[in-house]
């Protein structure tokens, strides 16, 4: 029986969110191949010269350790590049050893995955989690997801802020995202089904829901036969925010708006803007990224108030935003239809006007 002849409930799903948002324990939905549930993540995507490899995969590393020493999170298992699949985690922490793992496989020639979850299976959706991915292919995103916990989130909001502005001054990603989302963990893996199954309903049912999977999204380009880099994907555009996002230098660029401008676009007194400068060499130094947040960490039910902080980014953004759903289709390793996923692609244009 395929995923859309399996059925959620109504009453089933308001439980769902009811219970998420009531105490944060990771209501879930599932069985024993998997169970999903809503939590918050953050994603960097970065771009870089082979060069940068290294130096890029030890300042990820080294956010690891830090955002494992906030809470701190328990990890349960590990897994990385090497062939091994999923291990135990010893004593709940990080292997001693990855900054060793990483710099070897960017010597070989290799690029260097991690991965760690608070679950004892891979495919359930995380408190904690972890998954790191240095590139050196150009025509990809090196990325870091991190999945945190609501809970935690709400009592420690400017600790975990500070954390973030941080990790954007090291990383400089070119894109970055933050809200909530159905638990993946950022893992290169197949989604789970009850995963696929609660993303396809929350799509229309949560609209600050987003859809973030760093494995299948980290294409940002396509090698042509003169050398060039035809962008796609994420590389094509950005996705619309539902909480966090950045504006790297490249995407003000492409906006022709000056950092001030933005700042009048999005006047509102619950819209938080840091202005971050992007400093370590090359076609950004000297320049600023703007780190926005659009209210609090809202799931936005479709029956509740109207997402208008989302729809004030969505029209600001719209010259800048993916004009197709590829990256969220079924067939490319997602869970929505073409016209799910345009629906949700454009779900927050109705709200920004006026």
């Amino acid at each position: 029986m395929s995923d859309r002849e399996h059925t959620i409930h109504p009453e089933e799903l308001e439980d769902f969110v009811r219970e998420t948002q009531a105490d944060d324990l990771l209501y879930v939905m599932g069985d024993d191949e998997g169970a999903a549930g809503l939590c918050p993540y953050i994603t960097f995507y970065m771009r870089h010269a082979a060069e940068r490899a290294t130096p890029l995969a030890q300042d990820m590393v080294a956010l690891c350790r830090a955002f494992a020493a906030l809470a701190p999170p328990s990890f349960r298992l590990v897994r990385e590049d090497d062939g091994r699949g999923w291990r135990t985690c010893r004593g709940g922490r990080l292997p001693a050893r990855v900054d060793t793992a990483a710099r070897r496989a960017i010597r070989q020639g290799r690029g260097y995955l991690l991965e760690a979850t608070d679950k004892a299976l891979g495919c359930d959706s995380a408190r904690w989690a972890i998954a790191l991915h240095v590139d050196r292919d150009p025509t990809r995103y090196s990325y870091l997801k991190l999945t945190f916990r609501q809970h935690w989130y709400l009592r420690n909001r400017e600790t975990w802020h500070g954390f973030v502005r941080e990790a954007i001054a090291r990383l400089q990603p070119v894109q970055c995202y933050s809200g909530f989302e159905i638990g993946n963990g950022g893992f290169a893996l197949p989604l789970p089904r009850w995963h696929r199954m609660l993303e396809r309903v929350c799509a229309t049912r949560l609209l600050g829901m987003d859809i973030d999977h760093p494995a299948r999204m980290a294409e940002h380009g396509l090698r042509q036969s003169d050398g060039s880099i035809r962008p796609v994907g994420l590389g094509s555009g950005l996705r619309p925010p539902t909480w966090c996002f950045l504006l790297s230098p490249h995407w003000l660029a492409r906006l022709d708006r000056r950092p001030q401008e933005v700042a009048a676009a999005l006047a509102h007194p619950e819209i938080a803007i840091d202005t971050i400068p992007y400093a370590s060499g090359g076609d950004t130094a000297g320049q600023v990224a703007l780190w926005i947040r659009l209210g609090q960490l809202d799931a936005y039910p479709a029956d509740g108030p109207p997402p208008l902080l989302p729809g004030l980014a969505a029209r600001l953004l719209r010259p800048l935003l993916l004009s197709g759903p590829e990256p969220f289709l079924s067939e490319a390793g997602g869970s929505l239809d073409a016209t799910e996923a345009t629906r949700w692609l454009y779900r927050f244009d109705t709200y920004g006007e006026g």
